[in-house]
């Protein structure tokens, strides 16, 4: 699992001043995708879902 300083999750780290030094940044990564009519999902998650659920899990759950 990576964690920032080995310490805190990267996702929960947002905006921790002290952990500046080991490479925190306070600017998010963010991506932009058109959504069409065939698109049926729209999953948002943070590392708490997909470091323990696989895709494929994911994928069942929603066929279900």
């Amino acid at each position: 699992m990576n964690r920032l300083g080995g310490v805190l999750a990267v996702t929960r780290a947002f905006g921790d001043l002290s952990l500046k030094t080991h490479g925190l940044i306070s600017r998010p990564d963010i991506k932009k995708i058109a959504l069409r009519l065939h698109h049926k999902y729209i999953i948002i998650a943070s590392d708490g879902l997909w470091d323990y659920v696989p895709l494929k899990n994911i994928q069942k759950i929603i066929k279900e």
